[in-house]
């Protein structure tokens, strides 16, 4: 009995040392570091708000992001979210200040996806490189070697409650809008095949879902990445969601399940049809 009040005692110690701890970390003090990696790994700067250590999720919580947007469509933000959460290490964090990601989560984020009349898209250059005279955030330690591009790893990323905005760069052609966004990815590299899940309500109506796997994401263009999917689609309003153009006078709910895979550069679609 003794013993078991000594281990008992020596867990209440801990505990209240790693509380206490907290309290003397000033998680902006990895903000620089944190927006440059996530520059350089993305290729377009990116910034971050106010960081706080949350020890009992074990992770740090940014209360904004923003991913720039590529010039050539928008100098509006690409990304813009409420906060965004990084699962970490929290002894490295506490004891060396070594800040190593586990997972991450982006809450209620607004993206905004535009095609140019090429077909290429504003997220194809993500990952890419920063071209020559682009603002990134500088590096506050060394860079990684000059060609190499820095890659993340996580063993879950999440995006909750999300809005995405699909339409035609230059266009005032009603968007496609999806509401309460929610997808997740486990064991991303990008390097690797990883699965991933989807749902998402279309704004107008209708409800899609998606599940499989996608990768690796080619260094260069990131919409050739291969992905393999079975989704769904229901209830469908292809004229109040802007699927169809009002000029066309096309009207109606549809339904339907797919798969789909795609090697980058072509696509297969199997469709079977349901009742709407």
């Amino acid at each position: 009995m003794r013993i078991l009040k000594y281990v008992g005692a020596a867990v209440v110690v801990l505990l209240l040392a790693l509380v206490a701890a907290t309290f003397l970390i000033d998680a902006n003090q990895f903000r620089p570091r944190l927006e440059s990696t996530l520059s350089e790994a993305l290729g377009r700067p990116v910034t971050v708000g106010n960081l706080s250590v949350a020890i009992w999720s074990g992770g740090v919580t940014a209360e904004n992001l923003s991913i720039a947007d590529d010039p050539a469509y928008s100098r509006t933000p690409f990304l813009q979210a409420k906060s965004l959460k990084l699962g970490v290490d929290l002894m490295p964090l506490i004891f060396s200040r070594k800040l190593n990601v586990t997972g991450l989560t982006i809450d209620q984020p607004s993206i905004v996806l535009l095609q140019s009349p090429s077909g290429e898209w504003n997220f194809s250059s993500l990952g890419e490189k920063p071209k020559p005279g682009a603002a990134v955030a500088p590096p506050p330690e060394p860079a990684s070697a000059p060609g190499k591009p820095l890659e993340l790893s996580a063993k879950l990323v999440r995006i909750t409650g999300g809005r995405f905005s699909l339409g035609q760069a230059n266009s005032r052609a009603k968007p496609l809008a999806l509401d309460n966004v929610d997808l997740e990815i486990r064991d991303f590299a990008p390097a690797a095949a990883f699965p991933f899940s989807f749902s998402a309500d279309v704004v107008g109506g209708g409800q899609l879902k998606l599940d499989g796997t996608a990768g690796p994401i080619p260094p260069t263009d990131a919409a050739m990445t291969p992905v393999e999917a079975n989704f769904q689609v229901a209830r469908l309003d292809v004229a109040r969601s802007g699927v169809v153009q009002p000029s066309t006078g096309m009207a109606g709910l549809i339904s339907f399940d797919a798969k789909a895979s795609s090697n980058g550069e072509t696509a297969m679609c199997m469709v079977s049809t349901r009742s709407a």
